[in-house]
Protein backbone atom coordinates (compact mmCIF):
# COMPACT_ATOMS: atom_id res chain seq x y z
CA UNK A 1 0.00 0.00 0.00
CA UNK A 2 1.44 3.40 -0.97
CA UNK A 3 2.24 5.73 1.91
CA UNK A 4 -0.40 8.28 0.87
CA UNK A 5 -3.11 5.62 0.58
CA UNK A 6 -2.10 4.18 3.95
CA UNK A 7 -2.34 7.58 5.66
CA UNK A 8 -5.76 8.35 4.18
CA UNK A 9 -7.03 4.89 5.19
CA UNK A 10 -5.50 5.38 8.64
CA UNK A 11 -7.16 8.79 9.09
CA UNK A 12 -10.55 7.54 7.83
CA UNK A 13 -10.33 4.66 10.30
CA UNK A 14 -9.64 7.17 13.09
CA UNK A 15 -12.81 9.01 12.16
CA UNK A 16 -14.97 5.88 12.35
CA UNK A 17 -13.48 4.71 15.65
CA UNK A 18 -13.55 8.12 17.36
CA UNK A 19 -17.14 8.84 16.30
CA UNK A 20 -18.38 5.43 17.41
CA UNK A 21 -16.64 5.63 20.78
CA UNK A 22 -17.42 9.34 21.29
CA UNK A 23 -13.75 10.17 21.84
CA UNK A 24 -12.69 13.81 21.81
CA UNK A 25 -9.01 13.39 22.69
CA UNK A 26 -8.07 11.29 19.65
CA UNK A 27 -6.73 12.46 16.29
CA UNK A 28 -9.84 14.35 15.15
CA UNK A 29 -10.56 15.71 18.60
CA UNK A 30 -7.07 17.18 18.77
CA UNK A 31 -7.52 18.69 15.30
CA UNK A 32 -10.87 20.15 16.41
CA UNK A 33 -9.07 21.71 19.39
CA UNK A 34 -6.72 23.53 17.03
CA UNK A 35 -3.69 21.31 16.63
CA UNK A 36 -2.33 21.66 13.10
CA UNK A 37 -2.36 18.38 11.17
CA UNK A 38 1.29 18.89 10.18
CA UNK A 39 2.24 18.96 13.88
CA UNK A 40 1.68 15.19 14.02
CA UNK A 41 4.69 14.81 11.73
CA UNK A 42 6.94 16.91 13.99
CA UNK A 43 8.09 15.16 17.16
CA UNK A 44 9.15 18.50 18.65
CA UNK A 45 5.52 19.70 18.37
CA UNK A 46 3.73 16.54 19.54
CA UNK A 47 5.72 13.98 21.47
CA UNK A 48 4.25 10.60 22.37
CA UNK A 49 4.26 11.72 26.02
CA UNK A 50 2.00 14.68 25.19
CA UNK A 51 -0.71 12.57 23.55
CA UNK A 52 -3.73 12.04 25.85
CA UNK A 53 -4.50 8.48 26.97
CA UNK A 54 -7.57 8.36 24.73
CA UNK A 55 -5.39 9.35 21.80
CA UNK A 56 -3.09 6.42 22.44
CA UNK A 57 -6.05 4.06 22.82
CA UNK A 58 -7.45 5.30 19.50
CA UNK A 59 -4.11 4.78 17.78
CA UNK A 60 -4.01 1.21 19.11
CA UNK A 61 -7.57 0.49 17.92
CA UNK A 62 -6.91 1.98 14.49
CA UNK A 63 -3.78 -0.13 14.20
CA UNK A 64 -5.70 -3.28 15.07
CA UNK A 65 -8.48 -2.54 12.56
CA UNK A 66 -5.91 -1.80 9.84
CA UNK A 67 -4.06 -5.01 10.66
CA UNK A 68 -7.29 -6.91 10.10
CA UNK A 69 -7.89 -5.15 6.77
CA UNK A 70 -4.34 -5.69 5.57
CA UNK A 71 -4.37 -9.37 6.62
CA UNK A 72 -7.82 -9.94 5.14
CA UNK A 73 -9.14 -11.57 8.30
CA UNK A 74 -10.33 -10.64 11.76
CA UNK A 75 -8.09 -11.06 14.78
CA UNK A 76 -8.86 -14.20 16.77
CA UNK A 77 -9.51 -12.11 19.90
CA UNK A 78 -9.64 -8.40 19.11
CA UNK A 79 -10.25 -7.38 22.72
CA UNK A 80 -7.30 -9.44 24.00
CA UNK A 81 -5.02 -7.79 21.43
CA UNK A 82 -6.39 -4.38 22.43
CA UNK A 83 -5.87 -5.06 26.14
CA UNK A 84 -2.34 -6.37 25.58
CA UNK A 85 -1.36 -3.34 23.50
CA UNK A 86 -2.82 -0.91 26.06
CA UNK A 87 -0.98 -2.65 28.90
CA UNK A 88 2.32 -1.79 27.20
CA UNK A 89 1.41 1.87 27.82
CA UNK A 90 -0.03 1.18 31.30
CA UNK A 91 -3.50 2.11 30.07
CA UNK A 92 -6.71 0.62 31.40
CA UNK A 93 -9.20 -0.57 28.79
CA UNK A 94 -12.70 -1.90 28.53
CA UNK A 95 -13.67 -4.66 26.14
CA UNK A 96 -15.64 -3.54 23.13
CA UNK A 97 -18.84 -5.49 22.41
CA UNK A 98 -18.65 -7.72 19.34
CA UNK A 99 -21.64 -6.00 17.64
CA UNK A 100 -19.83 -2.66 17.96
CA UNK A 101 -16.61 -4.13 16.54
CA UNK A 102 -18.56 -5.59 13.60
CA UNK A 103 -20.32 -2.27 13.02
CA UNK A 104 -17.03 -0.36 13.01
CA UNK A 105 -15.45 -2.89 10.61
CA UNK A 106 -18.40 -2.40 8.25
CA UNK A 107 -18.25 1.40 8.53
CA UNK A 108 -14.49 1.43 7.93
CA UNK A 109 -14.99 -0.64 4.79
CA UNK A 110 -17.78 1.65 3.57
CA UNK A 111 -15.87 4.87 4.15
CA UNK A 112 -12.76 3.54 2.41
CA UNK A 113 -14.87 2.49 -0.59
CA UNK A 114 -16.38 6.01 -0.69
CA UNK A 115 -12.87 7.47 -0.73
CA UNK A 116 -11.66 5.09 -3.47
CA UNK A 117 -14.74 5.91 -5.59
CA UNK A 118 -14.37 9.66 -5.14
CA UNK A 119 -13.91 11.46 -8.46
CA UNK A 120 -10.65 13.35 -8.84
CA UNK A 121 -11.02 16.90 -7.55
CA UNK A 122 -13.89 16.06 -5.19
CA UNK A 123 -13.72 15.65 -1.44
CA UNK A 124 -15.41 13.81 1.39
CA UNK A 125 -16.83 15.99 4.13
CA UNK A 126 -17.34 14.69 7.67
CA UNK A 127 -18.66 16.36 10.77
CA UNK A 128 -16.83 15.82 14.02
CA UNK A 129 -18.89 16.83 17.03
CA UNK A 130 -17.50 19.50 19.33
CA UNK A 131 -16.39 18.27 22.73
Amino acid sequence: MAAETFMVTHDLTHYVVEINLNIHQGFYGLLAQGIDITDFEKKQKISPASIPADGIRMEILVGLFLTERNDGRQLVDFNAAYRESCQKFHLATESLPEPLLQSMRRQIGEIIIKWHNLPVGNCLVFNFPAS
